[in-house]
């Protein structure tokens, strides 16, 4: 749809009711948007550019409770009686139940719902904390919907596998084999990303997981990018860094599975029958190397032996490295496919990058708490802190944004997203630590401009990224983000393989269009 059309959508709710009402909709395609806002916004924006004969109609991304409570009356008054629509597309947010009980004209349509998060698993502090109504909205627009889109697996199993469980909630008379009902009408697209022409990625590289024949080579980039031949010392360090790095995951995680009954477990509650959610320990990181006089373990030694490497190596000289794609078919790898990513120079201070937004499920406490202790520690490193803001912020964020000023370079929502693409092309490392995520665009998009990412084992991340990039405690994140502040030009010389092109619009758009078909 284009910009006159949105102009016009726009146009319908500061008119009178009764001119809303005699509008005749010409179009044959029906967009819904309750929350326009965040990714809400940025699928429904590329839908709307991509999707021809469709009009829109959006409400404005603050008081989420309520717009899910509410949005279907209040649509049923402004969206037109008089149209010749074929097809509606919604997001979860809206109860499709109420609007076409309000509207039965729009009952015949095709009725599609995307899913960017279900509130059958949505994390609360305490089961009674739950308002039993959010996650009941969801279930009866699926028995509604014709097809019911997920962006990730794990977003239609935790939904799917939680229905029956959920409704035990309800004190008697329960309604019966309802994910029976619902599952046939699901499928999993991924969440479509769709990056500016005007940045170029400078990113790891992707590894096509499909073709058997494709392989990693990694060369050395120097100023005229025509010497390809590695640096001894680089491929040292980088595999003596790796290697420290996995020993510190490994004996962390030992820890942990042998002193397990003193972690404090902090995670999102889910009904007593749903499946059990993933282990989330209290932030408890402890000093290291309290004991000078110790015996040095096995990872002492190993960071001896990197120190020593480093301080070794020739000059000031940096590893820059692109990894790239080879294989029999030359023809397909050329510096305009975006599977081929270039190399991104590492800065000297290690940029670390949050870009979530300022909710308490994404648990920027725990974030902080990390940060403060390599604050503490006395180790040097550089703070970008980005993200959508609504009308309750978490106050650790005023109190981070005291504690870590010396670190901060970036703070805040940024509306233009070339300004926020170029956040992630400087950044080093992009971090989450969320207790409710069903996709993380915001990761992908730093991944896919060069950030390591570093992700909890939880929820949608094993599904997406490599276990490389996956921790297990908070312990876990500290140790490996304290090593990269110590060595923050290390961080691009092991950069994990991610397959970022099967989330590329150009390779969902045809799922996507055939969504709108009625044939």
């Amino acid at each position: 749809m284009n910009e006159i059309c949105l102009q016009q959508v726009q146009s319908i709710f500061v008119t009178s009711y009764s001119y809303k009402l005699n509008i005749m909709s010409m179009a044959n395609k029906l967009i819904i948007e309750p929350f326009y806002g965040g990714s809400h916004k940025q699928l429904i924006d590329l839908l709307c550019r991509e999707v021809s004969d469709c009009q829109l109609f959006t409400l404005p991304a603050k008081k989420w409770h309520w717009k899910a409570r509410t949005s279907s009356l209040y649509l049923s008054q402004v969206i037109p009686v008089s149209h010749k629509y074929k097809v509606l597309f919604a997001s979860s947010v809206l109860n499709l139940s109420e609007l076409v009980a309000l509207r039965p004209d729009l009952l015949p349509l095709k009725k599609i719902i995307y899913f960017h998060e279900n509130q059958l698993v949505y994390p609360v502090r305490k089961q009674q904390n739950r308002d039993f109504q959010y996650g009941y909205n969801q279930i009866l627009t699926c028995l509604v919907a014709d097809v019911i889109i997920f962006n990730s697996k794990y977003n239609m199993e935790s939904f799917s596998t939680s229905i029956n469980s959920f409704l035990k909630l309800i004190p008697d008379h329960r309604p019966k084999k309802l994910e029976e009902k619902i599952r046939p009408k699901c499928k999993v697209i991924y969440f479509p990303l769709k990056f500016t022409d005007n940045l170029s990625p400078q990113s790891t590289a992707v590894e096509d997981l499909h073709e058997k024949d494709v392989t990693n080579e990694i060369v050395m980039l120097n100023n005229d990018i025509t010497n390809e031949t590695t640096s001894p010392n680089c491929d040292q360090i980088g595999d003596e860094c790796e290697d420290l790095i996995k020993m510190e995951v490994a004996e962390e995680t030992r820890i942990s599975e042998t002193d397990n009954n003193k972690i404090t477990k902090e995670c999102m509650t889910h009904m007593s029958e749903c499946q059990e959610s993933s282990i989330i320990p209290q932030v408890n990181i402890e000093e290291t190397n309290k004991d000078d006089n110790k015996e040095p373990n096995l990872c002492d030694l190993k960071r001896q032996k990197l120190d020593n490497i480093v301080s070794n190596s020739p000059g000031d000289r940096q590893c820059n490295y692109s990894v790239h794609l080879s294989s029999n078919h030359s023809d397909d790898v050329n510096s305009t496919d975006q599977s081929v990513l270039s190399y991104k120079t590492p800065s000297k201070v290690l940029h670390i990058l949050w870009a979530h937004r300022w909710e308490h499920d994404k648990d920027p406490d725990t974030l902080f708490k990390i940060l403060y202790q390599l604050d503490e520690s006395g180790l040097s490193f550089n703070l970008s802190v980005l993200g959508e803001m609504f009308t309750d912020v978490p106050d650790i964020f005023g109190e981070a944004k005291e504690k870590l000023s010396s670190h901060i370079i970036n703070w805040g929502y940024l509306e233009s997203k070339d300004e926020y693409y170029k956040v992630l092309q400087q950044a080093d490392i992009t971090v989450s630590t969320a207790l409710h995520e069903f996709f993380g665009v915001a990761m992908l998009e730093a991944t896919y401009y060069g950030c390591y990412p570093l992700c909890p084992n939880r929820l949608v991340y094993p599904e997406i990224f490599p276990a490389s990039c996956l921790y297990n405690t908070p312990n876990q994140l500290y140790k490996q983000l304290k090593n990269f502040c110590r060595n923050p030009h290390l961080v691009k010389t092991k950069l994990p393989k991610i397959d970022v092109r099967k989330f590329l619009w150009e390779n969902l758009k045809e799922e996507f269009m055939s969504l709108f078909c009625t044939n």
